[in-house]
């Protein structure tokens, strides 16, 4: 049972990176119309959380969760979508709605989608560490079609590799590659969800190449932390895609 409802506030539980934030990075200072309290999870590196190395920092996110909502979040979220992993245990520390990842959104899509535009893919960073105790964990069948940008390319390796800077053309070039095979190797897709909360930034530019709608946790969590619930959320963005010209 949820608390009453506060003033809308995302609580982000941040990764310990210095990679940069590029506009539409769910921790640039622009990512929300929301009020935003962050809390760094010291020594949660992007390579420790997305290889599934964290059950040692498990403590410090539901710890850091609860600072979170003690401090006036409404919503707590994530920018990892790896944590999908754990979201029951940071649902049961807080009274408010966790949503840990865009994960998530794959199994009220294909109820709200029509029928016959309800094929999903996921773009993840890594197709490697997403497990199928993942998948599972958001109810996502493991026939799911997943497909990752090069592991070497300017995304991964400037995310992973946790390094402070980022040829952002080049990793958008690589995260528009990895839609477009995905695509290809899945002709009935319909739509892709971005399992990392770091590829936002070049949604516009998937949509534009595949042609076909992309779904990330950007789109949720500001009517989420608003008292909508997730179902809800994903109903207004696909209203908001159905009634853009551009996405017909």
């Amino acid at each position: 049972m949820h608390l009453a409802m506060k003033q809308p506030c995302i609580g982000l539980l941040r990764l310990d990176s210095r990679f940069p934030r590029i506009e539409g990075d769910i921790a640039h200072p622009s990512a929300f119309r929301t009020v935003v309290l962050t809390k760094i999870i010291n020594a949660a590196t992007p390579q420790k959380v997305v290889h599934n190395q964290m059950d040692d920092l498990l403590e410090a996110f539901v710890a850091a969760a609860i600072e979170l909502e003690e401090n006036g979040a409404s919503l707590i979220t994530t920018s990892c979508g790896f944590l999908a992993l754990y979201q029951q245990i940071l649902q049961d520390a807080v009274a408010c709605p966790v949503l840990s990842s865009a994960l998530f959104s794959y199994a009220p899509l294909k109820q709200l989608l029509p029928a016959n535009k309800n094929h999903i893919g996921i773009l993840t960073i890594s197709s490697t560490s997403l497990t199928d105790a993942h998948l599972k964990a958001a109810n996502i069948p493991l026939s799911v079609p997943i497909e990752a940008p090069v592991a070497d390319g300017a995304f991964c390796t400037s995310i992973l590799g946790n390094t402070p800077s980022m040829d952002t053309d080049k990793a958008r070039d690589d995260i528009v590659t990895a839609a477009n095979k995905l695509v290809k190797a899945n002709p009935q897709l319909n739509a892709i969800i971005l399992e990392c909360t770091n590829m936002p930034p070049h949604k516009a530019a998937i949509e534009a190449s595949t042609g076909i709608p992309v779904f990330s946790l950007m789109d949720v969590l500001d009517d989420m932390a608003c008292g909508a619930s997730l179902d809800q959320s994903l109903a207004n963005t696909i209203s908001q895609l159905t009634s853009d010209p551009s996405q017909s």
